[in-house]
């Protein structure tokens, strides 16, 4: 029991606080002290650095997450892809070689008899949209839209890889964004023809 007239002091979270005790045992409002309460600001402000480290660490582990994430999106079936540029069909487009096309390398490259074999395919199937002499001016080659290719066209013919080429006289042109009567001449052909037309297609001046 406090004596009469005494006051007791309890601690708060901010302030000290004391109430004083009456005479008849009640208590008188609080009296609020000014002073603070006292901590170990050292051991305070080493909490508060440890929180930001943390926090700084998810932060950043995120970021990498996602920077992982985004490249592995962009990169989905890239790695079996190549982007090409072709103005075929007189608009500069960003077009996508099959894996099954994009690293193949004509292996009768230069072969006289290839060139020989090539050539008489090229009159017997390629000759009535693509011209006698390549340019794209066949007999059949009026009204036909888009023009078939001109194979004498050297920067265009320089910028066909031997894959984009395979892939092209194989598949055809029924499809985007050619849309073109271009025959799947890969259904009739073997690679080995279409290898020797191909190089007889790099012969054309």
């Amino acid at each position: 029991m406090l004596p009469m007239g005494e006051s007791v002091t309890l601690e708060g979270y901010e302030v000290l606080q004391t109430w004083s005790i009456l005479e008849d045992g009640s208590s008188a409002d609080p009296i609020v002290n000014d002073r603070k309460l006292g901590y170990d600001r050292t051991e305070g402000e080493r909490k508060k650095m440890k929180r930001q480290q943390y926090m700084l660490s998810i932060f950043t582990n995120l970021i990498i997450m996602s920077l992982v994430l985004t490249g592995c999106a962009g990169s989905g079936g890239e790695e079996d892809r190549v982007v090409y540029i072709s103005n075929e069909t007189g608009v500069e487009a960003p077009l996508v070689i099959p894996a099954e096309y994009k690293d193949k390398i004509n292996p009768l490259a230069g072969d006289p008899a290839a060139i020989a074999s090539g050539k008489e395919a090229y009159f017997a199937l390629c000759s009535q949209c693509h011209g006698e002499d390549g340019r794209g001016e066949g007999p059949d080659a009026a009204g036909l839209n888009p023009r078939p290719a001109d194979f004498t066209d050297q920067e265009q013919m320089q910028e066909n890889t031997d894959g984009y080429l395979l892939w092209r006289i194989s598949d055809g042109g029924d499809f985007d964004p050619y849309n073109s009567l271009m025959t799947a001449w890969g259904t009739l052909l073997s690679e080995q023809e279409i290898w020797e037309l191909i190089s007889y297609l790099r012969t054309l001046p």
